[in-house]
């Protein structure tokens, strides 16, 4: 299943790029996104940069085809391989789990106005005979729902500036 999410910043992809290489950004949107544990690596620093973060989260109220797939909570890992300053790969698995984001990218781009547009697409695919369609329909929402308050805590982090 294709994955898409937009969101438009009032910074310029520059600033975002840094926004997203920080490690104290990473840390408050796993805790935005409340996470139950969380682990935040970054190596190196604009293109060259990568990102990593793993993290723990409840399952509570996820319907039981998704609670057969992971049980009470469930493992996530964040990789994002940066190819230039505006460009980086992205991955996201879940560790143990037949599921995984595919040709994953994220990119940066500067619009005229100052400020710039993040686009996260890839191929999610849960291979799961029968279900996993559904699956993939729902765990793409929920990805959508992180990224969603990754953008609304980037909106309050480049304006306390």
């Amino acid at each position: 299943m294709e994955l898409s999410h937009t969101h438009h910043y009032a910074a310029s992809a520059a600033q975002v790029q840094q926004m997203l290489t920080d490690p104290a950004f990473r840390e408050r949107v796993c805790e935005r996104q409340q996470a139950l544990t969380h682990d935040v690596s970054v190596s190196g620093a604009g293109a060259g940069a990568e990102v990593v973060v793993r993290q723990t989260q409840a399952m509570a109220g996820a319907p039981a085809v998704a609670t057969k797939l992971t049980g009470d909570t469930v493992a996530l890992e964040q990789r994002e391989v940066w190819r230039s300053a505006t460009t980086a790969d992205l991955s996201i698995s879940l560790p143990g789990k037949p599921v995984e984001l595919r040709g994953g990218r994220l990119t940066l781009t500067d619009r005229p106005d100052g400020g710039c547009e993040q686009v996260v697409s890839g191929d999610l695919r849960v291979k799961v005979p029968l279900v996993g369609g559904k699956l993939e329909s729902m765990l793409s929402d929920v990805i959508r729902a992180a990224m969603r308050r990754q953008g609304e805590v980037g909106d309050a982090w480049l304006a306390e500036g």
